[in-house]
């Protein structure tokens, strides 16, 4: 079964409830505050949730690609390993840097 979710990026509604809502303003979730958390858990579970949403497919595409580097590692012939770790480390560390700091708030 193949579920299709509503297109991102999310963003969070913070005026009245916390709400997470498309690019174009449409309702996705509503967060409310857990009683036994501070008052601002709901925009602190909306935030996170929208974070973990909107990173999901750049974080997927990245361990894609390590996963590529590393087979393309255990496949280099002991004379050909330098080269290719050389030649992959580089972009690699621009893909994981860029996603990481997607997935921690960034752009």
């Amino acid at each position: 079964m193949n579920i299709v979710h509503t297109p991102i990026p999310w963003k969070v509604s913070l005026s009245g409830p916390f709400n997470i809502l498309t690019a174009e303003g449409l309702l996705v979730a509503t967060c409310v505050s857990v009683p036994e958390r501070s008052s601002n858990s709901a925009q602190a579970n909306a935030e996170f949730i929208v974070s973990a949403c909107n990173s999901h497919c750049e974080l997927v595409e990245v361990l894609e690609k390590v996963k590529v580097y590393l087979n393309t590692l255990m496949e280099a012939q002991p004379n050909e390993l330098e080269d290719a770790v050389s030649s992959l480390t580089e972009p690699l560390e621009d893909w994981v840097g860029a996603a990481l700091a997607k997935a921690k708030g960034g752009k």
